[in-house]
């Protein structure tokens, strides 16, 4: 069953190319060792949510979004949170389509106002998730009122589903991480 939502192989052979980038950056540029991990990581977060939509906030690719986009800069950010969500859905065919680009999308802009917001609340991370959940949550409604209004009741229904798992996992995560992220870069 899995093996026709997940492709493996693929799956497998970009984890050997990301360990062994981390390995051969380490020493020489611990930064993009940083990054290649977070990609890692996030990428192996995303598994779940490739099987089914409603798995979506049990994912780590907002939470190192938003730390890449504070700590390197927006622009890094956008583009490692969208281009991870959009290579990410090579290994999962079954993700819908429309879905995946609404989510870079989300991701895009998300990067760029989470530094902004995190400096207006001097530091306050937990504040700086939710304004980039919220992001992620009404841009693909806002995007499917416009393009596709069919879609909207998905949108509204995977928000009224995954709202509360979303609130638990960033609180989680940011309870056990948070001054993590504040020291690793």
């Amino acid at each position: 069953m899995t093996t026709e939502l997940i492709l493996w192989k693929p799956l497998y052979k970009t984890t050997v190319v990301l360990y062994v980038l981390i390995f051969l950056l380490a020493l020489p540029a611990p930064k993009l060792a940083i990054l290649a991990l977070f990609a890692l990581i996030a990428m192996w977060s995303r598994v779940p949510a490739l099987m089914t939509l409603f798995t979506k906030d049990v994912e780590v690719v907002d939470i190192f979004t938003v730390m890449t986009a504070v700590y390197y800069s927006p622009w890094i950010g956008a583009l490692f949170g969208s281009g991870l969500i959009l290579f990410t859905r090579l290994f999962g065919p079954t993700e819908p389509l429309d879905y995946t680009i609404k989510e870079s999308i989300c991701f895009f802009i998300g990067s760029f106002t989470a530094p902004l917001v995190y400096y207006l609340t001097h530091g306050n991370l937990v504040i700086t998730m939710f304004s980039f959940t919220f992001i992620r949550y009404t841009i693909p409604m806002v995007i499917s009122l416009l393009i596709n209004p069919g879609a909207l009741v998905l949108d509204i229904s995977l928000v009224l589903m995954n709202g509360p798992t979303m609130v638990m996992f960033n609180l989680f995560v940011l309870n056990v991480f948070g001054d993590f992220f504040s020291h690793v870069f």
